[in-house]
């Protein structure tokens, strides 16, 4: 009984559910834990040759990077609610946290920094930020910026 239950709760969606498309499938914490939403561990013939070996790597750094590409297309975007045109955000301001969210970066690279100046726009709106961090100065517009809500001391 635990075990459908760990199943259950783990094949929930974990962002937004596409409903224009009947075969894509929504992120879900079983895609972490077992790589497929349905709770069942792709099949896979035990081979202990060393060809075997290296192509069963291959496959999984392929699911790795499929998975990641999902991650910061879906999951991030949901980090920071954007509601223009409805209503004001509040802005980025100096000395902000944030994570840089740069689909160029290689799988499970989170860079976090601080925001040291922003540029307005002629609206009044922040359109670019310069971030410190920990490799350098940084200028990213505010849509590939997230900023983490915590206090500080």
């Amino acid at each position: 009984m635990l075990a459908e239950v760990e199943n259950i709760i783990n094949s929930r969606p974990l962002v937004y559910v596409p409903i224009d498309h009947e075969n894509a499938e929504a992120l879900t914490p079983n895609h972490l834990l077992l790589g497929s939403s349905n709770g069942m561990k792709p099949l896979a013939s035990y081979d202990d040759s060393a060809v075997a070996l290296r192509n069963n790597w291959l496959c999984s750094q392929q699911y790795a990077d499929s998975f990641w590409r999902r991650w910061v297309r879906e999951y991030l975007p949901c980090l920071t609610l954007r509601s223009k045109w409805y209503e004001k955000a509040k802005p980025l301001k100096v000395g902000d946290l944030v994570i840089v969210v740069d689909p160029s970066n290689p799988r499970n690279v989170w860079p976090k920094g601080r925001v040291l100046e922003t540029t307005l726009a002629k609206d009044g709106q922040v359109r670019s930020a310069k971030i410190m961090t920990s490799t350098g100065i940084l200028v990213r517009p505010a849509t590939r910026l997230a900023v983490l809500d915590v206090a500080e001391k």
